[in-house]
C-alpha cells in the first residue's frame, strides 16, 4: 500500500469519545443564540432568515445540545447528542410541519466538519453538514441524495452568526465549565469568568 494512501486512511479514522461530555465539547461552539440566513441552492424558494437557540441539556452524565428555532425552514427543534455504543453523533429533529427525523454521523475534528446522514432505508434521503468555523460563525449545508450511489446535492445553506457578536473578530474566551467557547461573562469576587 502506498505511504500516501496509508496516511490518508489513518487521518480519516473517526475519533471515538469516552463520554458524551467529551463529544459535546467538540461541537459546543454552536451553543448560543444565532441569527441565520438561509440561501437556497436547489430549493425553489427565496432566501430567508430565522433565529436559532442552541443550549446544553445535561442530565447526570448525559450531555446533549438542544435547538429551538423560530421561522425555521428545516428544523423547528432538534437534539444533538453522541451515542457511546455506536460511536456516532446523533441528531433528532422535528420539522416545522411536525415530521420527526433522525440523523447519525461523524465529526472530522481536523476540518471541524460534522456530517449527519438521515437514518432511513428510503430515498431521497437528507444529510446535514455542519462546518464549525469559529465561536461566532457556523454553517449548515442541507443536502439530499436522490438514490443510492447518487451524488449529494446542496438544497440550501444556513449561515449562522452569533447574536450580538460582530461577524469578524478574533478567538473568544474559554468556558470554565466545559473548556469550550465561553459566551457569557460572569463576575465573581472581582474576576470575570466565562461560561457557555
Amino acid at each position: 500500500m502506498p505511504l500516501l494512501l496509508l496516511l490518508v486512511l489513518v487521518q480519516d479514522k473517526p475519533v471515538e469519545y469516552a463520554t458524551t461530555r467529551e463529544a459535546m465539547q467538540k461541537v459546543q461552539l454552536i451553543v448560543g443564540d444565532w441569527r441565520c440566513t438561509g440561501m437556497p441552492r436547489e430549493m425553489k424558494r427565496e432566501a430567508w432568515t430565522e433565529k436559532a437557540g442552541w443550549c446544553f441539556a445535561i442530565e447526570k452524565e448525559l450531555y446533549r445540545i438542544r435547538l429551538a428555532a423560530t421561522d425555521a425552514v428545516f428544523w423547528k427543534e432538534a437534539t444533538l447528542g453522541y451515542d457511546l455504543k455506536r460511536k456516532v453523533f446523533t441528531l433528532e429533529a422535528t420539522t416545522p410541519g411536525g415530521t420527526a427525523l433522525a440523523y447519525a454521523g461523524l465529526l472530522r475534528e481536523k476540518d471541524r466538519v460534522l456530517s449527519l446522514e438521515q437514518e432511513t432505508d428510503a430515498w431521497p434521503r437528507e444529510r446535514a453538514v455542519f462546518s464549525l468555523l469559529r465561536d461566532n460563525r457556523f454553517l449548515i449545508d442541507f443536502e439530499s441524495q436522490a438514490a443510492k450511489g447518487k451524488d449529494w446535492t446542496t438544497q440550501a445553506q444556513l449561515g449562522c452568526t452569533k447574536e450580538g457578536v460582530p461577524f469578524v473578530r478574533g478567538e473568544g474566551p474559554k468556558c470554565i465549565v466545559t473548556g469550550g467557547a465561553g459566551s457569557i461573562a460572569v463576575a465573581y469576587k472581582g474576576k470575570t469568568y466565562y461560561v457557555c
